[in-house]
């Protein structure tokens, strides 16, 4: 279960994205995100271009961490 609710937006050839979900979420495989102010945690992201004849597994990934602040 992937409780995450998603918006996306398109203006000026930039994408800006919101993903939302609970800092504690019910379940054993979803990771909490209770942090300090000022922690940052490492996160990755994958995304889909079907533009790009990008399609099931086939798609680009961050190459590094990013970091998630808080």
């Amino acid at each position: 279960v992937q409780d995450v609710k998603a918006s996306g937006a398109y203006a000026d050839g930039t994408w800006t994205v919101v993903f939302r979900r609970a800092v504690r979420p019910q379940g054993d495989d979803n990771v909490p995100l209770v942090v300090k102010d000022g922690t940052k945690l490492p996160v990755a992201f994958s995304v889909w271009n079907g533009s790009n004849a990008e399609r099931d597994g086939f798609k680009a990934v961050t190459p590094q961490w990013q970091q998630l602040a808080f």
